[in-house]
């Protein structure tokens, strides 16, 4: 993913197209990057559920949190290797409602 993106068409999201239920109203933003808080689809067992998320990889090894900020973008074909991802890209993945990336 970029370094930004935005969510123009908040009013358009079908939730029920990622598996929810009922979703929240989102207000457009424009420039959302590192270190917001984000709706987000996750899996809640064999549902799906919206959850707010702080965008940011704090890895397990990490002492600060401000390393959740540098740590925003991985290469597809070796995310699954790196120490600071792997355990994220087995784990724990969300989707992301974005219709604008820059």
């Amino acid at each position: 993913m970029c370094g930004r993106f935005a969510l123009s068409k908040s009013d358009r999201i079908d939730w029920s197209q990622f598996g929810v239920r009922r979703g929240p109203t989102l207000p457009p933003h424009w420039n959302i990057g590192p270190g917001r808080d984000l709706a987000v689809v996750r899996s809640a067992g064999k549902e799906a559920e919206v959850a707010w998320l702080r965008w940011g990889l704090i890895p397990s090894w990490a002492t600060e949190a401000s390393i959740g900020g540098k740590l925003t973008n991985a290469r597809a074909e070796s995310a699954h290797e790196k120490p600071a991802f792997r355990s994220a890209f087995r784990q724990r993945r969300c989707l992301i409602p974005a219709d604008v990336f820059y």
